[in-house]
């Protein structure tokens, strides 16, 4: 993949989603280059676009600002991890944006394909103004973030 200082949207219309996805290991707390994981965009609750990861864990794509979408990583092997991204403020006559978001995703333990912590994003970004880049909601990051832990914490200790 290209650096992140040389990613740009396909026009101002759009914004640059990019990002890697880690698997985690749940024994070990070791994390490697997750291909194929499966990545869907909704739009209106609705399936925007879907793909998966390439071989390196990377991927790569443009929306259309002015929106609100939810992604989520995963798959039927993988417990899956959402987000929502709110580009509704970014308007297209400004100079396009790349948003770049990483994730970890690890795969379930025993029958539990998902889990009620990761039904809720992991994480909510929108496009600031002010600062003219997408944003977390840190307030929500630092309320959600400790159940997140605390359920993976559980889960490892489950999984060795």
């Amino acid at each position: 993949m290209m650096t992140s200082s040389a990613l740009k949207p396909i026009s101002n219309e759009y914004v640059l989603v990019h990002g890697n996805v880690k698997e985690i290991q749940l024994e070990s707390d070791q994390t490697s280059d997750a291909s194929s994981v499966r990545c869907v965009v909704y739009k209106d609750d609705e399936i925007y676009v879907a793909f998966k990861t390439d071989e390196n864990g990377d991927y790569l794509f443009n929306l259309p600002v002015g929106e609100n979408y939810e992604m989520v990583f995963g798959g039927d092997s993988y417990v899956n991890k959402r987000i929502t991204l709110d580009v509704s403020e970014l308007e297209a006559e400004k100079k396009g944006i790349a948003f770049k978001c990483d994730m970890r995703v690890f795969k379930s333990p025993g029958e539990v394909k998902q889990l009620a912590i990761f039904e809720k994003p992991v994480a909510i970004f929108s496009y600031n103004t002010g600062s003219r880049k997408v944003l977390p909601d840190l307030e929500y990051l630092d309320e959600h973030s400790f159940q997140v832990e605390k359920a993976m914490r559980k889960i490892a200790k489950a999984a060795r």
